[in-house]
């Protein structure tokens, strides 16, 4: 799936990963008259719901964790361009790693493991030297190879929040996220956090994201649409796993160009728990 990285996955990991990694809570909500709620929210809670945002309660257990994903790619109109792979997502130092197992039904040879490989060594370098500034478990994102924290994703959005009674079980707060207007990109990734917006589902008292969804506002051109452009849309769940919470599915939808070949398609990705004992990872 070298062609659906590059361009298709990419931008799913990408949408993705920026709307996974942004809860936050507010533990004193729970004690307010639910006439208050939607006033408190916008006036006096928003910036600590985000400041306090976290990737998954007991996020220090997830290095005990191994996740199997099933990875789906839909061509619109064109079921022979289809393609699925299987991967394994371990954590070390609770950044998802993702490394793909087999891709249509067929193992890895032993090249492309080596090449695995070096990418996974290559990741947590840059994990390690992310965690050398003080990072906290939970507040690291692995981004298309790159580690941001919470903290820097969350200065590109501006923030909205109001209350959106139960889900999953819990009393919940949604958070609306839009691109911070006048904001410059520097890089691709940031590029794409200037094209995003969405809706977090987060657990007021713990922080815990629940659920959200996600959309490009309008079309997100590179190379001024000579290179690609793309219009997405999607949605996401996660799931408990003990203490912790991890990534369920993903959903996105992909229409648009890249160079001289369309693409139009979805991308569904379901993870299920795997049992391992990774004790020995940091």
């Amino acid at each position: 799936m070298a062609f659906n990285w590059t361009w298709q996955r990419w931008t799913t990991v990408m949408a993705a990963g920026v709307v996974i990694a942004l809860p936050g809570h507010g533990r004193f909500l729970e004690a307010l008259p639910p006439a208050y709620a939607v006033a408190v929210f916008s006036a006096l809670a928003t910036q600590d719901l985000v400041a306090k945002m976290t990737l998954s309660e007991h996020a220090d257990q997830l290095n005990q964790l191994t996740l199997v994903g099933d990875e789906v790619w839909k061509t619109d109109g064109k079921p022979a361009d289809s393609d699925y792979e299987t991967d394994q997502v371990s954590f070390y130092r609770s950044v998802y790693v993702e490394a793909m197992q087999s891709e249509k039904g067929r193992s890895l040879g032993a090249a492309a493991r080596a090449k695995q490989l070096r990418a996974t060594q290559k990741l947590q370098q840059r994990i390690d030297l992310a965690w050398s500034g003080g990072a906290v478990a939970g507040q690291l994102v692995n981004l298309d190879g790159e580690i941001w924290s919470l903290s820097q994703i969350a200065e590109h959005f501006t923030w909205t929040a109001s209350d959106a009674g139960i889900v999953a079980g819990r009393a919940a707060v949604d958070l609306h996220f839009e691109p911070r207007p006048n904001l410059k990109s520097h890089t691709r990734i940031e590029h794409v956090l200037g094209a995003t917006a969405g809706n977090l589902m987060v657990d007021r008292i713990t922080g815990q994201i629940l659920s959200g969804d996600f959309r490009s506002l309008g079309e997100v051109r590179f190379g001024g649409g000579l290179l690609a452009h793309l219009t997405f849309h999607g949605e996401f769940r996660l799931q408990p796993a003990g203490d912790c919470w991890v990534i369920r599915n993903v959903r996105v939808d992909v229409q648009g160009r890249v160079l001289f070949s369309r693409l139009h398609g979805t991308q569904i990705n379901t993870y299920s728990l795997a049992v391992a004992d990774n004790a020995s990872r940091h």
